[in-house]
């Protein structure tokens, strides 16, 4: 782990790990959830010095604080251990004086409210990032609530596991996951639901790479249809599932695929012929070839 100088931001490790907590804090979590969560990749070992006071400055930044996070830091600067593992190291006493006075303003700083909490910052590059693979939440349309659980993640495409109705706002994962599926669907993040409500995160370690769920395509033009949102997917032609529950789509082998075409299903058919006959759609080939059940493709 690469040091170019005795402040705490100039460490590798402390500049990854804020990073990361600010890009996570960008997508929309919260800083206890974001703070536990990378607290778990330490699960097997001690988490190093310089990721813990990455993680108490940027809850700092975000006007929030751990407790544990915040004794854990101040029991490494008030004992000795970080000047202890830099000299070992093998950093001159001119850097090892500088770096103790760096460590003691930090703890000043730490005790000090932040003038004005870092806000959420909205780009382009975050989008992409918003609602992670793992991501279970729930939003509502015409009054009445869906969950959904997000089972995979490629660049701007989500797959949604989106519930039936509910009876009221699912408060855990459980009540999403033990909900009867409604349908699987590949969205842009655009066209993704707007005001959803995260509840938490499942492990979701399935492939589906695009061979999986409903496809929304206009006649010879193979695609997502952007203008598609997940709110009218209960009003559309849909990939329905028949006593599943969501957490049962966890497991890719169990979502087939579909297209929806706007117009005829003999358009749709059409289509469908065409892009298996077209030798410059290998990826829509093979992904076809790859279904679970075709027998979808022309319902």
């Amino acid at each position: 782990m690469a040091f170019w100088g005795m402040d705490l931001n100039q460490s590798d490790e402390f500049c990854e790990i804020y990073d990361e907590y600010m890009d996570l804090y960008d997508i929309g979590l919260e800083p206890a959830e974001i703070t536990e969560q990378i607290l778990q990749k330490y699960q097997t070992k001690a988490i190093p010095h310089n990721a813990l006071f990455a993680i108490a400055k940027a809850e700092w930044s975000l006007g929030f604080r751990s407790e544990t996070v915040y004794a854990r830091v101040n029991d490494i600067i008030n004992n000795g251990e970080n000047i202890a593992y830099y000299r070992s190291l093998g950093f001159s006493d001119q850097d090892i004086h500088l770096r103790s006075k760096k460590l003691i303003q930090f703890q000043h700083v730490l005790q000090t409210p932040p003038k004005a909490p870092r806000k959420r910052r909205i780009s382009a590059y975050n989008r992409i990032k918003r609602l992670p693979k793992g991501t279970v939440s729930y939003y509502q349309c015409d009054g009445d609530y869906y969950g959904f659980v997000v089972l995979d993640a490629v660049y701007e495409g989500r797959l949604l596991a989106v519930t039936e109705k509910l009876p009221t706002t699912p408060q855990s994962t459980e009540a999403v996951l033990n909900a009867p599926a409604l349908t699987a669907i590949w969205l842009l993040l655009r066209s993704a639901p707007k005001g959803n409500h995260d509840i938490g995160t499942v492990p979701s370690k399935g492939a589906y790479n695009g061979r999986a769920g409903l496809f929304l395509c206009k006649p010879l033009s193979f695609g997502i249809n952007v203008s598609f949102f997940l709110d009218e997917c209960h009003q559309r032609g849909l990939l329905r599932f028949k006593d599943t529950k969501v957490q049962d789509l966890q497991d890719e082998k169990t979502v087939p695929i579909k297209f929806y075409c706007e117009e005829s299903a003999k358009d749709e058919t059409r289509m469908v012929i065409e892009l298996m006959n077209d030798p410059a759609s290998e990826f829509a080939t093979d992904m076809i070839r790859q279904a679970v059940y075709l027998k979808y493709f022309f319902h």
